[in-house]
């Protein structure tokens, strides 16, 4: 009896429908060496459903599903560069098979793809927003300390976090922040050693150090309600 297959189309779609239904990623987990079940149907069962029932997919779901597969058909330059991660590297392969049987190997890894694709389409719209504000941003004035033995500039106030990604190269945080007053944005860029919330407003005191563009950064950066 042959193998049934089923095509990428569907593949894809029933990976962006799982995450649809979900709005996560849901995987077995361990407890202990044990599998724990959980309260509900995972990712991949889900596509599996919708693999014997194709007709139950979405418009919104093959759309989706063609933008996720397409996205990381487009990071095989890192791969051909040498530049990809064991990851990335797994999910080009994914992205580039035609035809799946119900237990190909790779379907767990799609199941878990539309997540990413979700935080990459997120992390690009915080980064285009970041852009544009850099684009009219304003310059911290160099103030003078309040202490008075020192000489050191500084920045004390509120500020939104516009984005938060952990740096391997300098084993912590690089933080990009906006903060405004009188109706004037000022984008801020630091590092810290925990992350910040995307969206949270803090009140932080720092250092001026420099500034990169239209951009201040500090250093010697506190954030009490973040230790």
């Amino acid at each position: 009896m042959a193998t049934k297959m089923y095509s990428k189309e569907v593949v894809w779609a029933s990976a962006a429908a799982a995450q649809r239904i979900n709005q996560k990623y849901i995987n077995w987990t361990k407890n202990m060496g044990r599998p724990v079940i959980p309260a509900q149907p995972t990712n991949i069962v889900l596509m599996r459903t919708f693999f014997e029932n194709p007709t139950t997919l979405l418009p919104e779901d093959f759309q989706r599903g063609a933008s996720i597969r397409n996205y990381f058909i487009a990071q095989i330059h890192q791969v051909l560069s040498g530049e990809a991660q064991p990851f990335t590297v797994a999910a080009v392969e994914a992205a580039s098979i035609e035809e799946f049987d119900f237990k190909n190997s790779k379907l767990p890894l799609i199941a878990s793809l539309p997540q990413i694709w979700e935080r990459a389409q997120q992390r690009q719209q915080k980064l285009e927003q970041l852009n544009d504000l850099k684009s009219t941003s304003a310059l911290l004035a160099w103030s003078p300390s309040s202490d008075v033995h020192s000489k050191t500039p500084y920045f004390s106030g509120y500020i939104q976090v516009l984005d938060c990604v952990f740096s391997r190269k300098y084993h912590t945080y690089s933080i990009n922040a906006v903060h405004t007053s009188n109706d004037i944005n000022y984008v801020l860029f630091f590092f810290y050693h925990v992350p910040m919330e995307i969206n949270k407003t803090y009140n932080i005191y720092g250092r001026l150090k420099r500034y990169i563009g239209n951009t201040t950064q500090l250093s010697y950066v506190k954030c009490d309600e973040c230790d």
